[in-house]
């Protein structure tokens, strides 16, 4: 799963066409990429708002 700049995740899989609206709730649908984000409007408030596009990075390898 992917997680999200305001720590809210994503509804599909990535790269969806909607995801949750961290201010109300409400479906957010997708306006396009820029750089690593994905970036929604909703469809209830209205509101702006990003969802990071990355993996969660993998665990350094300790050095032995």
């Amino acid at each position: 799963m992917i997680n999200a700049i305001f720590g809210h995740d994503y509804d599909h899989d990535e790269h969806a066409d909607t995801a949750r609206c961290p201010e109300c709730g409400g479906e957010g649908v997708s306006m396009g990429f820029l750089g690593r984000l994905q970036w929604f409007r909703c469809r209830a408030c209205g509101w702006d708002f990003p969802v990071d596009t990355r993996q969660a990075a993998p665990s350094p390898i300790p050095e032995s």
